[in-house]
Formats: structure tokens, sequence, C-alpha cells
């Protein structure tokens, strides 16, 4: 958390807090904030003494609190780990790589607002788009990017970019644009196959999981899955861009 900024704690509970920045985000920092300390407290009380010594916590020492930061994301993964589906066998993760986009991927896409299990039909309505105005796209190449937790209800629909990818430079018009994968971006990576209820949960498990190993920051901008097909088969390529 970067900032000068002062929590008041009470029994584990910020009752007051001070920042700089706009009510929405300073909101949503409290809140993450406020559960990360009281699953502190519950869980390990005798590290919460030792990490909030005084009532009054200072919201740049966690910046600089080691400890605090290494709790924070195992607090991160513990916390998504609650929220994947059942049956996630963490002995036999997906492999997850670091690395640095050598080309740039561009795609043409379309905001929706809706259940991400409609993803097909909103991929479809792209395509059709691009065939009546007879813009050339890569078959079975398709990208989305995801921006809310789809486990937890959200007023208006969850937020996804779906589109397809291009191999040349095309023009579009609004509600359609032009996405991109920039090269030299870093990102999180791992590939999964199979069916999507399955694989896709495992797929942001294995990349929460070396997030929190590495203290790595990843994902702010939205998980992008890259969808293809292999021999016959779906293959899920799924990024997290390293926060700068």
């Amino acid at each position: 958390m970067e900032g000068e900024g002062t929590f008041v704690l009470q029994n584990g509970k910020i009752v007051t807090a001070t920042w700089q920045e706009a009510p929405s985000l300073k909101k949503r920092r409290m809140e993450v904030f406020d559960d990360f300390v009281k699953w502190l407290k519950t869980e390990k009380p005798a590290v919460y003494a030792e990490v909030f010594p005084s009532e009054m916590f200072m919201l740049h020492q966690a910046s600089s609190n080691e400890r605090l930061q290494e709790l924070f994301f195992e607090w991160v993964a513990h916390n998504a780990g609650a929220r994947q589906q059942k049956g996630i066998d963490m002995n036999h993760l997906p492999e997850v790589k670091r690395l640095t986009l050598d080309r740039d991927l561009a795609a043409v896409c379309k905001e929706f607002f809706g259940s991400y299990a409609e993803a097909p039909k909103y991929i479809t309505e792209v395509q059709t788009h691009l065939e009546t105005k007879q813009i050339p796209f890569r078959q079975y190449h398709v990208l989305g990017v995801y921006f809310d937790d789809p486990n937890t209800p959200k007023p208006g629909g969850h937020r996804s970019l779906q589109g397809v990818v291009v191999e040349q430079e095309v023009e579009v018009s609004p509600p359609y644009f032009i996405y991109r994968m920039k090269q030299g971006d870093e990102y999180l990576y791992t590939k999964v196959s199979g069916e999507p209820a399955e694989v896709i949960p495992a797929g942001y498990m294995a990349l929460f999981n070396y997030m929190g190993l590495k203290k790595i920051q990843a994902g702010s901008t939205g998980g992008h899955q890259v969808v293809t097909m292999e021999d016959g088969k779906v293959a899920f390529e799924i990024y997290l861009k390293i926060d700068d």
C-alpha cells in the first residue's frame, strides 16, 4: 500500500482513517485492509500482537514492514483459494511462468456487462460484426479480459472485454475498439486445457499461489485469457499483468 496515511485500530477493526485518494478507492482499501486484519487476528493472534504493537498504525509502515507484506500475500493466497471451486489439487497445479511479451497481441473487442458464462455469446457477437464488415480475424483465437470476481454478485453484471485476435491493422468503430497486450509488458502466465469449469479455476489458483510465494503484485488490470484450439482441444492461456 503506497502513500502516507493513518489507520486507527480498535480490537482489530479500523475505526478512522486518513488517506488522500478517491473516496471509492479509499473505501475499498479500508475494506481490504480490515478483512486482512480480521484474518490475522483470528488465525495468527501472536503474530497480530507482534506486528500491531499499538492501537495507532501508520499506513506507510505497512509498505516498509517485510513481515507484514509476507502475511498480506499469504492472506491473498488464502482468500483466493477460499473462493475457488472445490476439488483443486494443490499438489498438481499448472506451471506458472514470468514472461515478457515478445510482440504485440491485438484484438478487436467490445465491453460487456453480464455473466461470464455468456462469454461465447459475446464472442459470437464480435465475430458476426467483423464478418459483416469483412474484417479478417484469426479463427479459434479469442481474447477475454475479466475484471470482477464471478463468485461475487455485482449490480449491472460482471465487466469484461471480449474479442477476437487480428494479425494486421484494422479500423473499427465504437462500440468496438482495438485492445493491445503490448510488447515488453511483463505477465505471470499459465496454460491449461480441458473442461473450463475445472481448469480455469486451477489456472488462477496457480497464479495466485505463485504471487504469494514470489511476493509479486499482479492482476490489477484484469485477468487476460487467450483461448485457442490445439489438436481439437480448447486451450486457455491466462495472463496477469505484473503491476508497476
